[in-house]
């Protein structure tokens, strides 16, 4: 298998869905470094809350590190097609460590592409968008030496309230870990879902709750832009797409 194979196990091409995954992940596997396909380790974790795949509802997972991935690996066992955008680069060779834990992620792909391969899933199952919650903030602050690999979600990083209604979606279900507000990042999405007319909900895993109606406030433009631009000011764009680059200590001036 190939990096090309892998990613379409993911992001095949009959899927409508499939222009919105980030390849950026699947760019950087190294089959002698990483983890190669095989049967997954084991059992993946229920997701009785999730609504029927029948076509009128989209899950927005925006769940920790591997546990996205194992959601959306359930969540493609009931008929939901598991859309990556995770666009965080795993830390290359001479990185002391990355503040982002992207290369566990790479693994759960992974391990569970053949899965989602013998799915068979229909090219119009309805989508799940797999995002990282540490994808801001990663584990510690960086310091020199570090590989500052955090990212940000944009609208555009996902298809537009209008071309959800377009394919029969009429509602958005959103999974977090805790009982939270979204993420500042991923506000602006959702507020554009709703303006559309897609009906939001959100979904709690720790403590499990029922699903619940989710409002989005009108955030003002002005702290739009501000937030826009100081994440980006704060990010490192990797020249090769996505998310990572070093940190190194300043030199001593004199």
């Amino acid at each position: 298998m190939n990096k090309d194979e892998l990613l379409q196990m993911w992001a095949p091409s009959e899927s409508v869905w499939s222009r919105w995954a980030k390849p950026v992940l699947f760019a950087h596997w190294n089959a002698q470094i990483h983890r190669p396909p095989g049967p997954l380790a084991e059992p993946l974790p229920g997701v009785d809350w999730s609504p029927l795949a029948d076509g009128t509802t989209v899950i927005v997972t925006d769940l920790p590190g591997v546990m996205g991935v194992r959601i959306g690996m359930s969540l493609a066992a009931k008929g939901y097609r598991p859309v990556p955008l995770y666009n965080a680069v795993p830390a290359p060779w001479g990185a002391s460590r990355a503040v982002v834990d992207a290369t566990s992620i790479l693994n759960a792909l992974v391990e569970g592409a053949e899965a989602l391969r013998d799915a068979q899933l229909p090219h119009n199952a309805p989508p799940a968008f797999l995002l990282d919650a540490d994808r801001r903030w990663g584990d510690e602050t960086p310091d020199a030496g570090a590989f500052d690999n955090r990212s940000v979600s944009f609208p555009t990083d996902f298809p537009s309230g209008r071309f959800l209604l377009e394919q029969g979606i009429k509602r958005a279900l959103l999974v977090q870990l805790g009982d939270t507000a979204p993420q500042a990042d991923l506000v602006h999405t959702l507020r554009l879902w709703q303006k559309e007319g897609i009906e939001l909900l959100k979904q709690s895993l720790q403590p499990p709750t029922q699903v619940q109606p989710l409002h989005v406030g009108q955030p003002s433009i002005l702290s739009w832009i501000f937030f826009r631009a100081r994440m980006l000011l704060r990010l490192q764009r990797n020249p090769l797409g996505g998310f990572g680059g070093m940190i190194y200590a300043e030199r001593a001036g004199g």
